[in-house]
């Protein structure tokens, strides 16, 4: 594995995590809220700042590991998520 979160490999790929390893990661960037806890917008804030975490670490790893595949210095990354990243 070459990075954090999630699960990712020297090729590239990358693994989902199951139900109760991606609550555990999740604790890490958010505070569990309780059932009857009230959703506020901190709990969307920290959520957003999650999401983009680990998105960032799944780019990056695609990222490095395409350089490291192809042997190319210069990539082009385009998209939807390139505009957020």
């Amino acid at each position: 594995m070459c990075c954090r979160t999630p699960p990712c490999h020297q090729d590239g790929v990358f693994s989902f995590y199951d139900h109760k390893q991606f609550r555990k990661l999740l604790q890490e960037y958010v505070p569990e809220r309780w059932p009857d806890e009230e959703i506020t917008q901190r709990h969307f804030q920290m959520m957003a700042y999650a999401g983009q975490a680990i998105l960032e670490q799944i780019v990056t790893n695609a990222f490095s590991s395409g350089v490291r595949l192809s042997g190319l210095k210069r990539l082009v990354y385009a998209g939807g998520v390139a505009l957020i990243a």
